[in-house]
């Protein structure tokens, strides 16, 4: 067992973000009185191109939630505050707990085999737990760390730092971080020092910089590595 530590990411990785995404947006649409499916896609990209900034560190974590709904909600039309918009698709959002099949299996069999499983999200706070929580998946794991909470989001190494400090471990070869994302998870596991698996079901190119130690295209695989 050569990697004791298991460092999850979530979105994506363990949760179907999109799919609790999607509900959550349509159940924000059909509150405000709008198309879901017409502009779910344009949200989705205004969305993403905020989180990204994050990562690069041009937009703060805090500010993410209002500021993609003052920059979508133009675009649709509709002159609804911001901050109150965002606060209730939290609220939608935070009771999807969608996971992807296997996952439940594949995280009894590692723990059956010794490894600490952790999860290492970016994410709200608040989001996070409720979708823990409406997903039953909370004692599947030893800790669950998430970047509103430590004060640094991935890849910033600072947020590795502050888990390694809670769990005190010193010797960071015997941990691996898991992700779908190359400039969260695999970057900020590279910039932590850790060992790093790059989880890709859609076999996408890589056409970063960031090289990650191991590539898979199912989470099964992880038992065989």
């Amino acid at each position: 067992m050569n990697y004791p530590y298991l460092f999850f990411d979530l979105d994506d990785t363990l949760f179907d973000f999109e799919a609790s995404e999607k509900a959550a947006f349509a159940n924000l649409a059909d509150e405000l009185g709008f198309d879901a499916s017409r502009f779910y896609g344009l949200y989705h990209q205004v969305n993403l191109g905020c989180w990204k900034e994050m990562e690069r560190g041009k937009l703060p974590m805090g500010e993410i939630g209002e500021e993609r709904f003052r920059r979508f909600l133009p675009l649709i039309g509709l002159t609804e505050s911001p901050t109150a918009v965002n606060e209730r698709f939290l609220d939608f959002l935070s009771k999807e707990g969608i996971v992807y099949p296997g996952v439940r299996e594949l995280l009894g069999g590692l723990r059956e085999r010794g490894h600490k499983l952790y999860v290492a999200s970016n994410g709200i706070a608040r989001v996070q737990n409720g979708r823990f929580d409406a997903s039953g998946m909370r004692d599947e794991f030893d800790g669950i760390f998430n970047s509103e909470e430590i004060g640094y989001p991935k890849p910033d190494k600072r947020f590795f730092e502050a888990m390694f400090r809670s769990l005190s471990i010193t010797d960071k070869s015997q941990c691996a971080m898991i992700g779908d994302s190359l400039t969260s998870d695999m970057l900020g596991g590279r910039n932590a020092g850790i060992h790093t698996i790059w989880y890709n079901p859609k076999n996408e190119k890589n056409l970063t910089e960031t090289k990650p130690d191991e590539e898979i295209r199912s989470l099964a695989e992880l038992s065989r590595l």
